[in-house]
């Protein structure tokens, strides 16, 4: 394959070895030279270019703008060489060395493809390595000025999305207080009732007590009775979130992906299904309270997008995960994974932590199911013993009415066992907080991130980048404040 090297040679001097030569002496320049190194703005399809699905390295611009150029490389030359070089004799000289090492790209293209091996070819890129890699990380500071810009991530990581974001997180909390109060309440008055010798029987609720009318009290009750809706809009809008990311990506003509703008797509998809799932675990305790001071049977009616959440709210996370990753992989020449390796300061860049927190949520969703499944099995042993022995062969029927008389045994445990109802709302107790916990855990380390990123753009987080989208996501929660007032003024009356 072609050499990187140039047998050119002028009259008055002789161009050395670019692997002898500093082209890193000027940040400045350099920063100048990058910046038309990897402007793909004049070309019509960079997807289609030679190599396009190889790394950085097999990038090589057919055009440069000529008097960056030129400085370029005369200042990478020895002292004595500069002033001898003429101003086309070194565009000249920069032009056999790129000539060359687009020809070595093109062979290793041909021979790969003919020999359907990427593995064991081999490229000479002395060219990039000495030219564009090593400047780059000697100025990483001027050069990483142009790895992205604010602007090109997507409009779901914008300021009023963030600041709704901390709104719901901070709502969330004080419902998971009241639960949290609710459970603690139920548990002593449990306690205090099975001392004085067991419960009513279903259908009987608590002896009403003298009528509360103070303001606390009502308020009190209305902020309870706004949870639905407020836990209705969120769910909601984690499930189209995924959605609304893709979507863009789709239409778009260019199948470009910034690397931070898909690690932040995923933070802010993985906070809204783990608020989602906290409000469902928040929604479940109050309504368990609700129904063990009513003396009420479990209904079967649960709030339609509670149940959608559970189930789809994951999956989707799971899905905008491979489509962005697809996506990813298909960025022409991989710019984005060149700009990360020399512009990475921290681990906080990587894709680790959104998968390190996803892996948290679903490993705790499937500990809990099995130790509900625990519980059950162990409280209903006894009895599941008793219902499913039979001596001898038993007929298709007899086996129905055995199997729906166990179903029957595991609904009374779940409805009438004292000590069904001492675990599960212990357990709603530690949902509450480990939840909120891992939600908050989420938030904290995608803002450090948008930190990161608001120091390398110098945008500001919360001054910045508003749009009409921006301001209609601050006040999604209007409607949950005004189903509250609503509800606190029909209380009143």
């Amino acid at each position: 394959m072609a050499s990187n090297t140039s047998n050119l040679s002028f009259p008055n001097w002789t161009p050395p070895a670019i692997k002898t030569i500093d082209f890193g002496s000027n940040c400045t320049t350099v920063k100048s030279f990058l910046e038309t190194w990897f402007d793909v703005s004049v070309y019509e399809d960079v997807g289609n270019m030679t190599g396009n699905d190889q790394n950085v390295t097999f990038w090589v611009p057919q055009t440069l703008q000529s008097q960056v150029t030129e400085e370029y490389f005369r200042q990478a030359l020895p002292s004595n060489l500069r002033e001898v070089a003429t101003y086309g004799e070194i565009l000249e000289w920069e032009m056999s060395l790129r000539n060359t090492y687009a020809r070595g790209v093109q062979e290793w293209v041909d021979l790969a493809a003919y020999l359907n091996d990427t593995d064991s070819l081999l490229l000479d890129t002395q060219y990039f390595e000495h030219i564009i890699d090593r400047p780059s990380r000697r100025c990483q500071e001027e050069v990483c000025e142009l790895s992205f810009e604010w602007e090109e991530l997507g409009d779901v990581n914008g300021p009023g999305i963030f600041i709704n974001y901390i709104l719901l997180l901070i709502i969330s909390g004080f419902y998971s207080a009241i639960a949290f109060f609710e459970a603690i309440r139920q548990l002593y008055r449990d306690r205090k009732e099975g001392r004085k010798g067991g419960y009513g029987p279903p259908g009987q609720p608590h002896p009403p007590g003298p009528p509360r009318s103070s303001f606390w009290v009502r308020l009190y009750r209305s902020t309870k009775q706004s949870f639905n809706g407020f836990a209705d809009a969120a769910a909601v809008f984690s499930l189209a979130l995924p959605f609304a990311i893709m979507i863009p990506h789709i239409l778009a003509d260019a199948i470009m992906i910034n690397s931070k703008d898909f690690i932040l797509q995923l933070w802010v998809s993985l906070f809204s299904t783990c608020v989602s799932v906290w409000l469902y675990r928040i929604g479940a305790c109050i309504r368990r309270v609700e129904r063990a001071k009513r003396r009420q049977i479990r209904s079967k009616k649960q709030t339609l997008m509670t149940a959608i959440v559970l189930s789809l709210s994951m999956p989707g996370f799971v899905i905008l995960v491979v489509f962005l990753h697809i996506f990813r992989n298909k960025m022409p020449f991989k710019f984005d994974a060149f700009w990360d390796d020399v512009c990475d300061n921290g681990e906080i860049l990587t894709r680790r932590y959104v998968m390190i927190a996803a892996g948290i949520l679903v490993g705790y969703c499937l500990i809990r199911t099995f130790v509900v499944e625990a519980v059950m099995s162990c409280l209903a042993s006894r009895g599941k013993k008793q219902i499913l022995l039979h001596n001898g062969p038993i007929n298709a029927q007899e086996r129905k009415r055995r199997f729906q008389t166990l179903r029957n045994y595991y609904q009374t445990i779940r409805y009438k066992d004292e000590r069904y109802r001492n675990w599960m709302n212990f357990l709603g107790l530690f949902d509450i907080v480990f939840l909120g916990v891992l939600s908050t855990g989420i938030l904290v380390y995608f803002h450090l991130f948008r930190q990161e990123l608001s120091k390398r753009t110098g945008v500001d987080l919360f001054a910045d980048n508003w749009s009409l989208g921006q301001v209609l996501a601050a006040s999604t929660m209007i409607p949950v404040v005004l189903g509250f007032g609503h509800s606190l003024i029909t209380d009143q009356q």
